[in-house]
């Protein structure tokens, strides 16, 4: 079964990092690894041709016997049956015991008459074999070269190797990454890789075949993705092979998911070379950095969580309802479903205003000063919203009958009268404001626009008065010089 998270529609951060090290493992993979396939083909074909295969074969076929295990392939066939020969000698590749022997000299030993022989084409095939990226730079536990734990989750076995990989890292990373940070990011896809070799290491200590590939890496990230989401539902996509489908759950049901698929396949595919055990060990690691990032700085859900279709469709969903509560004269239930859709998307314009309709209700409270409040700020945000805000300010004003609107928001209030070239309308708040606010910056400001208007009309006496009051009260500011200079020049 298969089940991968999905990015949402909204993406304000772009995962960098996560792209870097999908852009490093396809480099090293079509670059640096490009001559594998050569140099192993190389390396084996020297195994059969320099007659090493047959002097290992022989030695195998001695080794099963001394254990009492039943020789399938006799020697006349595995002359005559290359397939047959084959099959026993990958047979004999995979026995690491076998090997383990062969490597410390157990079974062919020094007094062997074939040892000089066996020994001279041995290390010409291992030299051969370093020649492997892979091989060399492979996480192989009885060679006990640490430095690959690191160089190991850089390489893959096959194109579909690394194209499985990648399409992984790139799911769970650009969630973590957004998420946690790049750094926690970084740390925990490298040491999770790490964790994940040293524990295929403890369980295959002896083990000469090296380990490569992501996944161990990859696993860490997985681990710590369901750690750092926790409650928060993701949408992911699943399929079981002949079906496949999308769900939505908590982030936190995906790590004991992936951890128990791990651990069923360890057991139940023996037979397989997925290291499986690299995986749990990832896992594991990431978890536990997962849970050090909660401790530390809480639970994380950044945008990139929420699809944005889903979200519009539950949005209109709970403004319907709202509506139709409003017409069965429901105020207080269809408050509550308007609300939660601006919890949803704050400064939604449709929900603001059904809001303001369902408190004018009641045009003495708070509640409906702070809704209007609200509304006719988020109009002012929008020159081309000018005619709204004006139509729901005068109904503001006539249904409260004393506004409560900050000097900044009147300021604002004043401009889109100007806009339509309501002067009258314009005169009673700025005078309003004079006696109220005499000193805030936004006076100056909204008389010097006053002032101009007059002079676009050409009615000189009512923009000598404002800038008589701008030169008089505010006589430092920037708008009383622009206000001289304008009156010089009508002059």
């Amino acid at each position: 079964m298969l089940v991968i998270p999905i990015l949402g529609s909204e993406r304000k951060k772009f995962p960098v990092i996560t792209l870097l090290l999908v852009l490093v493992n396809c480099l090293i993979f079509f670059f640096v690894q490009s001559g594998d396939n050569e140099a192993t083909l190389k390396a084996y074909t020297y195994y059969e041709k320099s007659g090493l295969s047959d002097i290992e074969l022989s030695a195998y076929r001695h080794f099963l016997k001394a254990q009492d295990k039943e020789i399938i392939f006799q020697e006349e066939t595995l002359v005559n049956s290359p397939k047959a020969r084959r099959k026993l000698m990958i047979q004999m590749l995979q026995n690491e015991e076998f090997q383990e022997q062969l490597r410390d000299r157990k079974i062919i030993r020094e007094d062997n008459p074939a040892y000089s022989e066996w020994k001279s084409k041995r290390l010409g095939f291992e030299a051969r074999l370093e020649q492997v990226i892979s091989s060399k730079y492979g996480y192989a536990p009885a060679k006990k070269i640490y430095m690959t734990l690191l160089t190991y989750m850089f390489l893959h076995g096959s194109f579909m190797h690394l194209l499985g990989n990648m399409i992984f890292l790139w799911f769970v990373g650009s969630f973590l990454e957004t998420g946690a940070g790049k750094g926690i990011f970084l740390v925990t896809y490298l040491v999770g890789g790490v964790c994940a070799g040293l524990l295929f290491g403890l369980f295959n200590a002896q083990s000469h075949t090296p380990l490569v590939g992501a996944s161990g890496a990859i696993a860490g990230l997985m681990g710590a993705y369901g750690i750092v989401f926790g409650g928060a539902r993701i949408k992911v996509f699943y399929s079981l092979g002949f079906y496949f489908d999308y769900a939505r759950l908590p982030a936190w049901l995906l790590f004991p998911f992936w951890l128990l698929k791990e651990v069923y396949q360890l057991n139940a595919d023996t037979h397989s070379n997925v290291a499986y055990m690299a995986h749990i060990g990832g896992l594991l690691a990431g978890a536990l950095f997962g849970g050090a990032h909660r401790f530390f700085r809480g639970s994380t859900e950044p945008e990139i969580l929420h699809d944005k279709d889903d979200e519009k469709k539950a949005i209109e969903q709970l403004l319907d309802a709202g509506l139709k509560k409003i017409a069965e004269f429901d105020f207080t239930n269809a408050r509550k479903d308007i609300e939660k859709a601006l919890e949803m998307q704050p400064g939604n314009r449709i929900a603001l205003i059904n809001l303001f309709h369902i408190d004018k209700c009641s045009p003495q409270s708070d509640l409906f000063h702070q809704t209007a409040t609200t509304l006719l700020r988020d109009l002012g945000k929008e020159k081309s919203s000018g005619h709204d805000l004006l139509t729901f300010f005068e109904e503001y004003r006539k249904v409260s009958g004393s506004p409560r609107l900050s000097v900044d928001m009147y300021a604002t209030i004043v401009h889109a009268y100007l806009e339509e070239k309501r002067t009258t309308e314009s005169e009673q708040i700025l005078s309003m404001l004079i006696k109220q606010a005499p000193d805030h910056d936004k006076i100056p400001g909204c008389l010097f626009r006053l002032a101009k208007t007059y002079h676009a009309r050409k009615d000189p006496r009512n923009c000598k008065k404002c800038v008589a009051i701008l030169t008089q009260k505010y006589s430092d500011s920037f708008e009383a010089k622009n206000a001289r200079e304008m009156l010089a020049e009508g002059n």
